[in-house]
């Protein structure tokens, strides 16, 4: 079903409720259905908000597959044109599918980047890790947008969340995340501190980019500009950003201070081309919506301009220039989900219009973006290591062999591509 009627649905009074209670039944009867599906201990399921190859669980992926070639790989996707994107190696299967919740019995590990579907049940010899999609929020997320935001909870009724009663490990960046993640999710078991794995690759100044410079057809000269505003709950399409923001005018402003050329990266949260009401594309204007990895955009780029996003926090980790523009402040703040902190209390520099946005960048130098980062990352209390892969992989293995040594799982079936 197109995503923009999905999200019309989800509109009517009641349709939520009766979704979620629909998927929990359903989940239910899968999990009936697959009681004698024995779990395989070397096969691990990996499944995304948006069910792209991408992100944290990519990252976990590549690791995983290149020291225990062994294990079995699964993949939920949510649309058919992405399943190009994953390797040969790893088996997809369509999320809430028949063989989904097939392989929600037979794997040993899940990790998920979003909250659980409805209805599952999670074996005690299983072991599920929570990776959650950014871990320097400035929008409210799960029960805690519930709590002030209509729209958003009328799109969620129904729903439960059952991460403290199935999670076995949380992993993240922040202590801010931590305490965050506790009281939206109602979680209170294991974290792992040492980072998201989207952001190992971030630390290591040394990581070779250029590939991903090549594949997006950028020149050698070109400096990038990254734009990636988040989403509005209180709009249908996600792709149409209301904003006077003019990309045009920032690039001609960069241009004429750095005395080189920039081309600018747009990017929209739900994967719909992006439409501004101020900017046409041209060739210094590329769409990168349907570019996979948000990582690789961050370490190309040489400025970000967001808005509410958590990539801004990511960024940071650049030392490069990360500047928010939210012309729509105050619709934001009472329209959507509001904040996890005081905006006017945080260390980002900010613009609301654009003079102001142009000054921001007339004014700012490579020293004080540095400084800036460093001030995020002290805000958000940062713990992120070069190395958070490693660990949790680590355990990820010791809790398969662990389960081998008992003789789990003797089944040797494959994987069902579906």
């Amino acid at each position: 079903m197109n995503k923009r009627v999905k999200n019309a649905i989800k509109k009517i009074p009641g349709a939520s409720y009766l979704g979620y209670k629909s998927l929990e039944l359903r989940g239910g009867l899968r999990t009936l259905q697959n009681r004698h599906v024995p779990t395989v201990p070397k096969r691990i399921l990996f499944s995304t908000s948006a069910g792209r190859y991408h992100d944290s669980c990519k990252a976990m992926a590549e690791r995983i597959h290149e020291i225990a070639p062994d294990v079995e790989i699964v993949w939920a996707y949510r649309n058919q044109n992405t399943i190009s994107e994953l390797p040969a190696h790893i088996t997809p299967v369509s999320y809430l599918s028949g063989a989904f919740y097939r392989e929600l019995a037979a794997c040993s590990v899940w990790v998920f980047d979003c909250v659980l579907p409805q209805g599952i049940y999670k074996r005690k010899d299983q072991f599920y890790i929570q990776v959650w999609h950014g871990d320097k929020p400035m929008k409210r997320i799960v029960n805690d947008a519930v709590a002030v935001n209509k729209q958003y909870r009328k799109r969620t009724a129904g729903r439960k969340i059952n991460e403290d009663r199935y999670c076995d490990l949380f992993m993240s960046g922040t202590k801010m995340f931590v305490d965050i993640w506790e009281r939206s999710a109602g979680y209170h078991g294991k974290v792992l501190l040492t980072g998201i794995p989207r952001n190992d690759v971030l630390l290591r100044k040394d990581a070779d980019a250029s590939g991903i410079r090549s594949a997006l057809g950028l020149e050698p000269s070109d400096s990038v500009l990254l734009y990636a505003p988040t989403f509005r709950d209180h709009k249908v399409d996600y792709g149409v950003v209301d904003t006077d923001l003019d990309l045009n005018r920032v690039l001609d402003t960069l241009e004429h201070k750095t005395g080189k050329s920039w081309v600018c990266l747009k990017r929209s949260h739900g994967g719909d081309a992006m439409i501004l009401n101020n900017t046409k594309d041209n060739r210094r204007i590329i769409d990168v919506t349907t570019y996979a990895d948000m990582t690789d955009l961050i370490r190309i780029s040489d400025m970000l301009i967001t808005d509410y996003s958590s990539c801004a926090g990511d960024f940071a980790y650049t030392g490069r220039p990360v500047l928010l523009y939210q012309d729509d402040f105050d619709r934001y703040a009472s329209k959507d989900r509001g904040f996890v902190f005081d905006m006017d209390q945080s260390p980002f520099l900010r613009a609301r219009t654009m003079p102001e946005l142009l000054r921001l960048i007339e004014d700012i130098t490579p020293e004080r973006a540095a400084e800036n980062d460093r001030e995020i990352l002290e805000f958000y209390q940062s713990t992120q290591t070069d190395h958070s892969t490693d660990d949790v992989v680590s355990l990820i293995l010791a809790h398969m062999n662990n389960m081998k040594t008992k003789g789990a799982g003797r089944s040797q079936e494959r994987p069902t591509k579906r």
